[in-house]
């Protein structure tokens, strides 16, 4: 008489499946670090840790004389991979002399 080993069981698949194609800070920073000049990168999970929702705060000399749509564009084009995994995904895109102008900004309204 032949025993057949039990399959594991569906939703143990299905998380090994998700887990391996799941996107995670550490994924989203390592893709950016790879694409862009990096003076300052926030990433934030927005999601409350399930790992479906990003925010991201890039600050590089890439966007030097571009819009916020190119700059967006340019985003989603790098990140494309990583974005198809996500629900949603936020960005706030400065160079670096913006990233200035914007921190001062917000000590002004902290006051």
């Amino acid at each position: 008489m032949m025993f057949l080993e039990p399959i594991p069981k569906l939703d143990q698949i299905l998380s090994s499946v998700l887990q391996a194609t799941m996107i995670s800070i550490a994924k989203l920073e390592k893709a950016i670090h790879s694409k862009f000049i990096v003076h300052h990168l926030e990433v934030e999970d927005i999601s409350s840790g399930c790992g479906e929702s990003y925010s991201i705060l890039l600050v590089s000399d890439d966007f030097e004389g571009k819009s916020t749509l190119q700059r967006h564009r340019q985003i989603n084009e790098a990140l494309k991979e990583e974005i198809a995994q996500m629900h949603a995904f936020s960005q706030k895109t400065f160079t670096p002399k913006q990233y200035e102008e914007y921190l001062e900004k917000q000590k002004e309204q902290a006051k």
